[in-house]
């Protein structure tokens, strides 16, 4: 007689849902920092000392501590999202155990240069996937892709490249997130081996808005807006060195629009980067990447407040873009040669000519077989079908004609016209 099969539903009814339920019960307790890290240590069988701490560790401790307690008050998860929460922060604490031993044990990799990056730091929807998917197509440039940043270690100058064991776990993690909300891969698509964010680099450091994208932290937000970001740069850098060293690049771009709220550190860290920052109409931005974030956070949380989240976009994009207006203490200490400005109307309008001009612009010449690259790829892209992202800048919950108002000079300055019209709104 055959026995029954739990695994593929035929078992007695619920034994899938009990071993489900065993699974969230591990993580059904607080999260705390201590444990976490101590796990991180036994699960690397690292001994704590002095080859796994870094000079930022006290840092990276305190923010650990402000971001897992607003996860256990702040963020609504379900039993299911408090597992992975942990999953996740198991996996960031082990990885940057491992960069802080690479550190430690090999110095060369700190002096690996990184020259000249071109960094993108428009704001999120901005048209900054489709120019960084552009500028990748032709040039020769060097872009970090998902499982590189997710798990840059530990296999610095392998035999191959890339990493397959390595490959594999990111597309796991990745793909949990198109598979709890089907419909994200309309607003932003996630996989292993596609070109990614570099915020996730900053996570090591404890220090990144890739937290608040998942879930929702109020205390955290605060730690982070007041902390200097310093150590976040630095481990940024660091991993794009651990990166260089399995395949040396011609020259980084890299993304986020992270950046756009810190580019004093970030020039600091690369005092040669060039910066492309993207224009659109600020209220199709906040709208867009309210839905965004909403998505994201509803996979691990039972309450989403999109009007909470609209106003938090819209105070964060206020205060960044109003900061790149000439005349700011901001912008009067940024190399202006070095900073680069892109409409998302030209961008889309004349792609081909935007691309070639900011070659021009970041000195990196394009040659004939990149100008024949970069025009099929502007003809694939232009020809491409996709679900739409749909989302409704009314339903925002706030006072759309006073924000407006706020941002008139910004758009007035580079350039940006409207795109949502408030009269077809009342």
């Amino acid at each position: 007689m055959t026995e029954p099969n739990a695994w593929n539903g035929t078992g007695p009814s619920g034994d899938v849902d009990r071993l489900l339920l065993a699974l969230v019960e591990e993580r059904a307790d607080r999260l705390e920092a201590g444990d976490l890290i101590a796990d991180a240590h036994a699960l690397q069988a690292l001994t704590p000392g002095p080859d796994t701490r870094s000079l930022t560790e006290p840092l990276f401790r305190q923010a650990l501590e402000v971001l897992t307690d607003s996860l256990n008050q702040e963020a609504f998860l379900t039993p299911p999202g408090r597992w992975v929460a942990a999953d996740y922060l198991l996996r960031i604490i082990e990885q940057r155990l491992q960069l802080t031993v690479l550190d430690r044990t090999d110095p060369s990799l700190a002096q690996i240069p990184v020259r000249s990056p071109i960094i993108i730091a428009g704001p999120p929807r901005s048209g900054t996937t489709l120019l960084f998917s552009l500028l990748a197509s032709a040039g020769g440039l060097r872009t970090p892709e998902g499982w590189e940043l997710l798990r840059p270690v530990p296999s610095p100058r392998p035999d191959h490249y890339p990493d397959p064991a390595r490959v594999r776990l990111a597309a796991v993690e990745l793909g949990r997130l198109h598979r709890a909300a089907p419909n994200l891969a309309t607003i932003h698509h996630y996989d292993a081996r596609m070109p990614k964010e570099c915020l996730s680099a900053m996570s090591f450091a404890g220090l990144s808005e890739e937290f608040l994208s998942r879930y929702r932290a109020p205390s955290y937000r605060r730690h982070l807006q007041d902390a200097d970001m310093t150590s976040a740069y630095e481990m940024h850098k660091f991993v794009l060195q651990v990166l260089a060293a399995e395949m040396p690049p011609t020259r980084w771009l890299l993304k986020s629009p992270v950046h756009l709220h810190n580019l004093p550190t970030l020039f600091e860290t690369y005092p040669d980067a060039h910066v492309v920052i993207t224009h659109r109409d600020p209220l199709a931005i906040i709208a867009s990447v309210t839905s965004l974030i909403a998505t994201l956070r509803s996979i691990s949380s039972h309450h989403v407040d999109a009007l909470e989240i609209a106003q938090e976009n819209a105070e964060l994009y206020t205060r960044s873009l109003t900061r790149l207006l000439p005349g700011t203490p901001q912008t009067a200490h940024l190399p202006s040669n070095q900073v680069h400005h892109v409409t998302y109307q030209e961008l889309i309008s004349n792609p081909m000519r935007t691309i070639e001009r900011l070659y021009e612009r970041v000195g990196h010449p394009l040659t004939a077989d990149d100008r024949e690259e970069l025009s099929r790829t502007v003809s694939a892209r232009s020809t491409r079908s996709g679900g739409a992202h749909d989302y409704d800048v009314s339903r925002l919950g706030l006072d759309l004609a006073a924000l407006r108002q706020e941002l008139a000079e910004y758009q007035a300055h580079f350039d940006v016209p409207n795109e949502v019209d408030l009269a077809s709104l009342c």
